[in-house]
């Protein structure tokens, strides 16, 4: 054996993978010592029988297939298969081969990657093990890319939404009718949504309530959150997971709340109503009786006819206007659309609802200057707000020395208008104002509330894109609204 084929054969033999050379017969005709140490079988007995009598089964005819793709003449080969050791265990072993025609034999080495392959479909297993998981809860899941495309959903995600899987992923294949809504039912632009924000902006964006609005014209409701998963390769890398569940059959309940705490305020309120529309017909009675006798006596003084007249005139006013405030107050308006109101007129309107039972007990109602303003709202539902508050101090201070509540209205910025509701109380004790905004947290005597008020009004106020909130830096009782004034109509067309 010449030099060169010794230095051939030490490295041969140092070598951590598996080298052979093989005749077109199907045997072993050289192995380096690395398949003793691997396989346990001896040099003498893996070159004793064909090598396919070691490979898996399975594999033994995808393994002849390969062989004779290199007998055919291809150069070279890689491939996978299982090889049975000599204590019956299977290794799988990736194969490179290639045929040497001049020689007539095929060079091939061959490494052990059982622990990678075990990793590959450990991995695996975990991950559809976690994909069942993820299909089993009742909550939506979808990852958006840092380009906005959808790189995974789950099983709620399409049950929720009501869109296949297709739909989901690729929006322009939905149906046109289709859209994002917010709780005032206005179209929810794209860059809007919480999910772009989120990329935007790099913050969470937590509890957003949206809407689907669908072909048929219903609207699914979903509370949901998106938050941002920063990869290693910046924004560009970023994923966006995005969480939500369906939240239809909440708001159905919060609807009737809200429409069952506006009849309770409605009852709280009846008699001073009642008493308010009384005293105007007694007027008008009075008034009417008085002209019909001047007729039948022929006593008729124009002036004193005329003086009648403008005030039943007057009075009938009055009237209307609380019939309008009520009808205002009671009426159902989970449908309406928002609309710009002057808030001079709401106020007016609600306070005519309660300026009677102020009166018969005794308490000022005091009111600034409303500027002339518009908010875009559903009025009912910001009078309601109002009433709420108004009802409370009346409860809180009825029994004091002192009895007053003032409203007051200002503009802390050209966007913002603030009302104020302060009573003659002391304020609110820590324990009750961390409590107060709970559905169905009350500190009235039982029958004198439900405890819905303030939650409702809070859920209310935030859905016109404002706050409400305890001034606790004032020495009596002060709630705060904050509401964004309404847009010029050129903004909003543009």
């Amino acid at each position: 054996m010449g030099k060169n084929e010794l230095k051939k054969n030490q490295f041969f033999d140092l070598a951590l993978d598996l080298f052979c050379v093989s005749n077109t017969d199907g045997y072993f005709v050289q192995l380096n010592q690395q398949w003793e140490a691997e396989m346990g079988w001896s040099t003498k007995e893996l070159m004793s029988k064909p090598y396919l009598s070691f490979v898996h089964p399975e594999d033994q005819d995808r393994t002849k297939i390969e062989s004779a793709k290199l007998l055919e003449g291809k150069h070279v080969i890689q491939f996978e298969n299982r090889f049975r050791r000599k204590n019956g265990e299977y290794r799988w072993l990736s194969w490179r081969a290639q045929f040497v025609p001049e020689q007539d034999v095929i060079y091939a080495v061959a490494r052990d990657v059982t622990m990678e392959r075990n990793r590959y479909q450990e991995f695996h297993q975990k991950v559809d093990f976690q994909g069942t998981i993820l299909d089993t809860i009742n909550e939506g899941i979808v990852v958006h890319e840092s380009n906005g495309k959808v790189a995974f959903f789950n099983t709620s995600a399409l049950t929720i939404t009501g869109l296949t899987a297709e739909q989901l992923v690729n929006p322009s294949t939905r149906d046109a009718a289709w859209s994002w809504v917010r709780e005032d039912l206005t179209p929810f632009g794209r860059e809007d949504s919480p999910p772009l924000v989120a990329l935007r902006t790099g913050k969470p964006q937590m509890d957003a309530v949206l809407g689907f609005k669908k072909v048929d014209g219903s609207v699914t409701w979903i509370l949901g959150s998106s938050l941002v998963i920063k990869g290693p390769g910046g924004p560009n890398d970023w994923k966006i997971l995005s969480t939500f569940s369906d939240i239809t059959q909440r708001k159905a309940s919060e609807k009737s709340l809200i429409q069952s705490a506006k009849m309770s305020s409605l009852g709280e309120m009846a008699g001073g109503v009642a008493h308010e529309i009384n005293n105007p017909l007694a007027i008008i009675q009075g008034k009417a009786s008085i002209l019909k006798k001047m007729v039948e006596t022929a006593e008729v003084k124009r002036e004193q006819i005329i003086t009648y007249l403008d005030t039943i005139i007057a009075t009938s006013e009055r009237i209307a206007r609380i019939v309008k405030g009520l009808r205002l107050f009671s009426r159902n308006t989970e449908h309406d659309a928002f609309q710009d109101q002057a808030l001079g007129p709401l106020l007016n309107e609600t306070f005519s609802l309660c300026n009677e039972r102020f009166k018969n007990h005794r308490i000022e109602l005091k009111v600034s200057e409303v500027p002339e303003v518009k908010i875009s709202c559903r009025p009912a539902e910001v009078s309601q707000v109002l009433l709420n508050l108004l009802n409370n101090s009346h409860d809180a201070i009825e029994n004091l020395t002192e009895k007053w509540v003032e409203v007051a209205v200002s503009m802390p910025t050209p966007d913002m208008v603030r009302i104020t509701v302060t009573d003659a109380g002391s304020g609110i004790p820590a324990d009750v104002a961390a409590k107060m905004m709970q559905p169905f947290f009350t500190t009235k005597e039982v029958g004198r509330g439900t405890g819905l008020g303030l939650s409702i009004s809070k859920r209310i106020i935030e859905v016109h894109g404002g706050k409400i909130y305890l001034d606790r830096e004032c020495k009596n009782t002060r709630f705060v609204i904050d509401l964004p004034v309404a847009k010029p109509q050129a903004a909003k067309a543009s």
